[in-house]
């Protein structure tokens, strides 16, 4: 039954990839993009926080204190988190306040979950993540490619985490092209711990940028 599970989930998933296909190629076409950081308004951190070291870890302190520096970090070290390359990109332009004041309204009853009952890999859907960037308002600019990180899931059990790559088109808000990307977590901290998984989705995703992705939009053409 899992297997099954598993294959139909894969199907779906190539599915979506496909019917994707055409927008890719103004991912491709635009020379610079905007990167608007974080969004954790959607994401589930599940078990136990507080036992990573000797750190205090509420759901108030990740709203306050580690969302803040999981996007921060980011900004802070381009030369290891490195959009441009990982995206081919000339330019990055970074306007964090975005997803930051986005962030800053998330109701810190709803973040943890000690429990893994009822909850299935990766809890957000496409059209999730359509309504999540449709409901922001981006400041204005002349450029037209937008990319987001949405982070489905921190899973402190399984020491991995989910991460929606989601690239849109700024002005229309029309996703282009979004997956989520499933990688572990790992270093010393809290911040390093779970920055990680920031890490891999980047990494997976230039894969998937320099290798599936492609032979997507040259077989859509």
């Amino acid at each position: 039954m899992r297997k099954n599970k598993l294959i139909l989930n894969l199907l779906i998933a190539c599915g979506y990839l496909f019917a994707q296909a055409p927008s890719l190629s103004l991912v491709y076409d635009e020379k610079s993009l905007v990167y608007y950081g974080l969004d954790f308004s959607k994401a589930i951190f599940l078990g136990n926080f507080s036992n990573i070291g000797s750190e205090n870890c509420s759901a108030t302190v990740l709203k306050n204190k580690y969302m803040l520096a999981w996007n921060q970090i980011v900004l802070n070290e381009k030369d290891k988190y490195n959009l441009q390359e990982a995206y081919k990109k000339e330019s990055i332009d970074y306007h964090l306040e975005t997803t930051v004041s986005h962030n800053s309204k998330i109701d810190t009853n709803t973040i943890l979950a000690h429990s893994l009952e009822n909850f299935s890999k990766n809890h957000l859907t496409e059209s999730d993540i359509d309504k999540l960037i449709h409901g922001y308002t981006f400041p204005k600019t002349n450029q037209s490619l937008g990319l987001m990180y949405v982070v489905d899931y921190f899973n402190k059990n399984e020491k991995n985490g989910c991460v929606w790559v989601v690239f849109f088109n700024i002005h229309t808000k029309t996703v282009l092209h979004a997956e989520p990307f499933t990688t572990p977590a790992g270093g010393f901290g809290l911040r390093n711990y779970w920055a990680k998984v920031v890490y891999g989705a980047i990494a997976d995703s230039k894969k998937a940028y320099n290798g599936k992705w492609k032979k997507l939009l040259k077989k859509s053409k």
